[in-house]
């Protein structure tokens, strides 16, 4: 007996064209006839966001809008749509964005230390300021792009805020 025919003779029931695999019951059918079920525990939208978030809904949301901004500069640093460039654009966001969150969001603040933008002079705060409410203009203008991934981003974070209270609770009772 030849090597091909014995591979053949000890191959895998799916190999001898049996079928293997057998479709199973579908346990649940959307209307549009798709199989797959969207989960209900991500929202897709901001204002889902913000009911969800409770009670750092309003939190969630701008974070998940920072998060999309700065996401948006960093791969269009090339190309143009930044108006006062890659540098100046990521650095002016992620200022703003960590004083933001620590003014609205104190318990994310995983750094434990104070946000660098009011510590600054006034004049280069409001330069920061205007440099990332530009780069904000020109993320509108390009079509908001990523927010439903920051969204979900967002909603992760607060659900694992909440986790960690709910078991630092626990832990203190």
């Amino acid at each position: 007996m030849s090597q091909l025919a014995r591979l053949r003779a000890f191959a895998a029931e799916g190999d001898k064209g049996l079928p293997v695999f057998r479709p199973t019951v579908i346990p649940y059918e959307r209307p549009n006839g798709t199989r797959y079920v969207t989960p209900a525990g991500k929202p897709q939208d901001l204002e889902a966001l913000r009911m969800r978030a409770e009670p750092y809904g309003d939190a969630a949301v701008r974070r998940a809008c920072w998060q999309a901004v700065t996401t948006w500069a960093l791969f269009n640093a090339i190309t143009g749509l930044l108006t006062h460039g890659y540098t100046a654009s990521s650095d002016a966001i992620r200022l703003c964005s960590k004083e933001d969150e620590a003014l609205s969001f104190p318990e994310f603040n995983t750094s434990g230390m104070p946000p660098a933008l009011p510590l600054m002079p006034q004049d280069e705060q409001d330069g920061i300021r205007s440099v990332a409410a530009q780069t904000i203009v020109d993320w509108h203008e390009a079509g908001s792009p990523g927010m439903i991934r920051a969204i979900e981003h967002s909603h992760g974070h607060v659900l694992a805020y909440k986790t960690k209270l709910a078991a630092t609770a626990t832990t203190d009772a």
